[in-house]
């Protein structure tokens, strides 16, 4: 039975990435980076506008891409945010985060962090460009802030996993 009670959406508010990942159909290494756009900013009023007056979806997902590789992703979240969204986001975390932006992510509930491997050259072979050092400074930026703030923002990692990763599930589930 489908639970209709709590939808959630997901908001593709960029489909440019600073990674290039071999399995990814929006960004991949596959993909015409030319091709790669930011959501118009009049379809995005547009869902503000049509979530705000409804009640039941509240739960919102920011995806792309990577969300904040687009300038105004502060601005266009806190608009969400401001019509009483739940939000949440995956990222990537490959740019390092500033301090008034890690203070910002904990306005949200969740923040997925997609990272396929804890191993350098399959990162480097499956996510190209990526840093682990990057990943991991963030999380710390991320984790210390939580405890600062007291905040509620939920910390969960997310991982594609196929053959070129799988014995890695150990590794980053513990």
């Amino acid at each position: 039975m489908l639970n209709t009670s709590s939808p959630e959406i997901h908001v593709l508010t960029t489909s440019k990435c600073n990674l290039r990942c071999i399995y990814c159909g929006i960004s991949g290494e596959h993909t015409d980076s030319s091709q790669h756009i930011d959501m118009d900013e009049k379809i995005l009023s547009k869902i503000i506008t049509i979530l705000s007056k409804e009640d039941f979806v509240k739960n919102v997902t920011f995806s792309g891409g990577e969300v904040t590789t687009r300038k105004d992703w502060m601005e266009i979240t806190d608009r969400f945010i401001k019509v009483n969204c739940q939000v949440n986001a995956i990222l990537n975390l490959q740019r390092i985060l500033k301090d008034s932006e890690v203070s910002f992510l904990m306005n949200f509930s969740t923040l997925l962090i997609s990272i396929d491997s804890a191993n350098r050259s399959i990162l480097a072979e499956t996510r190209l460009h990526s840093k682990l050092e990057h990943i991991s400074l963030n999380i710390i930026k991320l984790k210390s802030e939580i405890l600062r703030s007291g905040s509620k923002t939920n910390l969960r990692a997310t991982s594609v996993i196929g053959t070129r990763n799988f014995e890695q599930l150990t590794d980053l589930l513990y």
